[in-house]
């Protein structure tokens, strides 16, 4: 209880302390969705004018008095998205955007993400979000649907971050949280513009105990951006990030039961093999971009991530080092076409991922044992696209787009099997993804649209090269996931301070990717796939503000998955609801900042009940969660800002599954939620 004391004695105390602050409150202007610009479209474009499905957070939803731990924190406003966050911090969060990525076993699938321009997906499309900092994040934008014309590989979504960058007047700031479970995190960040070098920099410090057993995790991060303006017309980008987390343990998953008796025990394989894993990462990336004249526009980048990675598991240890090289290079030309208004683009992506890759067995009591698996992994990816916008009329817009993927997985086997074969092998996959997009637009405020586009999702090197059987090499049974997609909506704004949106859409799913545990090797998940399945939805987002300093937000997301064709040796699932998906969930929140600098927050989440395996035996309850908080925060002697912040999380103590395993074995579906929760902080800004 100190803790608890020590936050509410901190927030009680700081809007007192108002007779040291100027007049001047901190007011960041409340964005208006109608004139937004976004980036994510690979092309600078109004988000209204989009013919697909965007929406865009901002740093006050993403930052302002929040833990910024997790991705659900700030994606639980947009329709569509679903993060299970598993409290978890050897695992990853799994996020799945009209259920893409919904049944991945760790990490991200089926979306692709972005960091400052920079693939967090890794060319075999696995995503890991552990180096993410929502604490310098500026803002995220979200593309809900099929985009492999744009991104290629694992495109269902793109979810794009964006980090701070340095101010006009230099400014350094500290910032401290402390919650419930052993939080404590603390940040120092800089930033600022000499001349034509702008530069921002944040250190990060996370220990948390977690509120189930054998869930601890640690880490130091940085984070940073410098821009330099080479001339009016040309900047040269540098983004650096770095992660050291040595421990993050893994409490594993439970039966129905086992929650029933202690939710915040751990898994008794995980606590007996001292599950979890360690990571560092670098990732620096490079970027120039400029314009060669009014109407031609040029860039390119190139980047590189270094990840060494070892995890304990149940049934042994899995560890690799991989690089990732990259780099890309687009033009853009705005000139008319047949007297009309129109916008090209050509671009590459060319990304190589190399994987060593060991794993090994345990002695009896759980030390390092032999080599069970010693192969280097190799995955080559070149990417061709190619985008056009046409104005038809002033108000009518065509989008077309096309892209071509070349994919080669290879696997140098280095033990030799038991009937002495080679193991070693590679496979080839080619994919051509078009994306056809109308915009009408007989109102400046009313926007209809509607689109048809495609995606793709390879096998990871992780799913393509294990097999149930245990032995190495690559599976040759295992194909890509291959989307078809529709799309019908409308979009804009009423009276400049409400927007809207709604979208239906459909989509035919063939070789889904799923995942399925076997008993010889408890806690790891193999892949096959599905013969073919179905999805269709809703999405609706209205965000109101109702006056200055009071902004209101709501959305609903209807989905409706299952499969078509599904045959195993277990039986045929043929018009069973594919798992881990709820068909309904809905958001609300509200944010209000008052001109004496007191602000507060509330957001309520509700989410369906779905099943968790295929035969859809068993399910996970359905569940609504209510969060609080509340802060002050202005100037004092004029050059330092003030915040204290105080939060409540699951203010009604409910009981409820954040996260399921899909298809695991023993019934192991379950990872609890922490029950009621708090956490509070503070910062100081110095700015010169």
């Amino acid at each position: 209880m100190k803790i608890v004391n020590y936050l509410l004695l901190i927030h009680l105390i700081s809007p007192l302390s108002h007779i040291l602050y100027s007049d001047e409150i901190i007011d960041e202007t409340q964005i208006i969705l109608d004139t937004v610009e976004v980036t994510s479209t690979r092309v600078e474009k109004n988000i209204n004018k989009v013919p697909f499905s965007i929406s865009l957070i901002t740093k006050d939803e993403i930052q302002l008095g929040k833990q910024t731990l997790n991705l659900d924190e700030s994606l639980n406003i947009v329709p569509g998205v679903y993060v299970q966050n598993r409290y978890n911090y050897a695992q990853d969060q799994r996020i799945s955007i009209r259920g893409f990525g919904s049944r991945a076993s760790f990490g991200v699938r089926g979306i692709k993400i972005l960091y400052d321009g920079i693939p967090l997906t890794f060319p075999d499309g696995q995503s890991q979000t552990d180096s993410l900092d929502l604490g310098s994040a500026d803002r995220i934008e979200v593309i809900r649907g099929p985009v492999s014309a744009l991104y290629g590989n694992s495109s269902g979504g793109v979810i794009s971050i964006f980090s701070e960058t340095g101010s006009q007047s230099p400014f350094i700031e500290l910032k401290s949280i402390l919650g419930s479970f052993d939080l404590f995190k603390l940040g120092l960040k800089s930033g600022g513009q000499l001349n034509n070098f702008n530069y921002f920099i944040n250190v990060s410090r996370l220990d948390y105990e977690g509120f189930r057993d054998h869930s601890k995790t640690e880490n130091i991060q940085i984070n940073s951006n410098f821009n330099y303006l080479l001339s009016d017309n040309l900047e040269l980008s540098l983004v650096l990030n770095y992660i050291d987390a040595p421990e993050a343990q893994d409490p594993g998953a439970l039966t129905k039961e086992e929650v029933s008796e202690d939710r915040d025990q751990a898994a008794p394989a995980n606590l007996e093999t001292d599950s979890g894993e360690s990571i560092e990462q670098l990732r620096i990336g490079f970027k120039i971009n400029g314009y060669l004249n009014d109407y031609q526009e040029i860039e390119s980048s190139l980047y590189l991530i270094k990840r060494d990675f070892e995890q304990r598991l149940p049934f042994g240890i899995v560890s690799f080092d991989r690089i990732f090289i990259g780099g890309g290079a687009k033009y853009v030309l705005n000139r008319p076409l047949f007297e009309h208004k129109n916008r090209i683009l050509i671009g590459t992506d060319m990304e190589y991922q190399n994987d060593e890759r060991l794993n090994f067995s345990y002695t009896d009591d759980f030390k390092r044992d032999d080599i069970i698996l010693d192969q280097d992994e190799d995955v080559l990816n070149i990417g061709i696209y190619l985008q056009d916008e046409f104005w038809v009329l002033e108000n009518l817009e065509l989008h077309l787009g096309i892209r071509y993927d070349y994919f080669k997985f290879s696997v140098d086997n280095f033990l030799e099997a038991d009937d002495n074969t080679d193991e070693s092998g590679s496979r080839t996959f080619h994919s051509i993804n078009p994306k056809i997009g109308l915009l009408y637009s007989p109102l400046e405020s009313l926007n209809l649209y509607g689109n048809f586009s495609t995606s793709f999702q390879t096998p990871t090197l992780s799913e393509l090269t294990i097999k149930p059987d245990g032995s190495g090499g690559i599976n040759p049974d295992l194909d890509p996931q291959k989307t078809i997609g529709f799309e019908l909506g409308i979009k804009g704004y009423f009276f400049g301070y409400i927007n809207y949106s709604l979208a239906l859409f459909y989509a035919d799913i063939k070789d889904q990717l799923i995942p399925f545990e076997v008993e010889e090797f408890p806690g790891r998940e193999f892949f096959r796939n599905a013969g073919e399945s179905e999805q269709y939805g809703l999405e609706f987002a209205l965000y109101y503000t109702l006056f200055e300093g009071l902004d209101l937000s709501f959305s609903y997301t209807y989905l409706n998955f299952e499969f078509v064709d599904f045959d195993t040796d277990e039986g045929s699932f043929d018009g069973n609801d594919i798992p881990g998906i709820p068909n309904n969930q809905i958001y609300a929140g509200i944010l209000y900042k008052s001109s004496i600098g007191i602000y507060g927050g509330a957001d309520f989440l509700y989410l369906d009940g779905f099943f968790v395996n295929d035969a859809n035996t068993e399910k996970n309850d359905s569940f609504s969660v209510f969060n609080l908080r509340l802060g002050f925060q202005r100037r004092i002697f004029n050059n330092f800002e003030f915040n204290s912040f105080l939060g409540f999380n699951n203010i009604f103590d409910k009981k409820y599954n954040s996260s399921v395993r899909v298809n695991a074995f023993a019934s192991r579906y379950f990872e609890p939620a922490p029950e009621f929760n708090l956490y509070g902080g503070i910062s100081l800004k110095y700015t010169i």
